[in-house]
């Protein structure tokens, strides 16, 4: 059924990078099945520390699945490993949103705003992802950053998580001063 308790249910199917990019291809796979029989089925996400892989292995995956239909979420700055080389191919993939983590160089913003790439791909920022200590706002500057260069931003992460991130004041503090209202 469409609709239940009054929740419409969508889904977007992650593949964690660490599980490689076979499993990738089998879960694009289904969710291209999936979609052949119902539409909860909306995308699919690929994401998780880039340690053990590089964006490479799983640009042909994620190709299938823009050619089926799919939308594509990438993680990004999950991880102070993530190399420059993933952050550009990421980038020029153009996914249909970006989920952020942190660690975001200054370098990925830069690519992201040169004249030739004119699209502002949505960021979801997952503030439950905060690993710092008090005070460590890498989040703030991920948010601060997005919403100055015109980015479509949400936060993310489910209310227990906000409340309990040390970033989590800082970044809701951040979006409020973007769109004007009181802290």
């Amino acid at each position: 059924r469409e609709r239940m308790m009054g929740v419409t249910v969508r889904v977007v199917a992650c593949v964690r990078r660490a599980w490689g990019a076979e499993v990738a291809r089998g879960v694009v796979a289904a969710c291209v099945e999936a979609r052949t029989k119902t539409y909860f089925v909306v995308g699919v996400c690929v994401e998780g520390d880039a340690k053990p892989t590089s964006l490479d292995e799983f640009l042909p995956v994620i190709k299938d699945a823009r050619a089926a239909q799919l939308p594509v979420v990438l993680g990004v700055g999950e991880s102070p490993d993530e190399s420059e080389e993933d952050w550009i191919a990421a980038i020029r993939f153009g996914p249909d949103r970006f989920v952020c983590g942190p660690f975001v160089p200054a370098t990925a913003w830069h690519t992201m705003c040169e004249p030739d790439f004119d699209e502002r791909v949505p960021i979801a920022v997952d503030v439950g992802r905060s690993r710092g200590p008090a005070g460590d706002d890498r989040f703030v500057q991920v948010v601060q950053r997005a919403l100055d260069d015109g980015y479509p931003v949400a936060l993310c992460g489910g209310p227990r998580l906000l409340n309990q991130t040390p970033a989590a004041a800082d970044v809701g503090g951040a979006a409020r001063r973007r769109a004007g209202g009181a802290e």
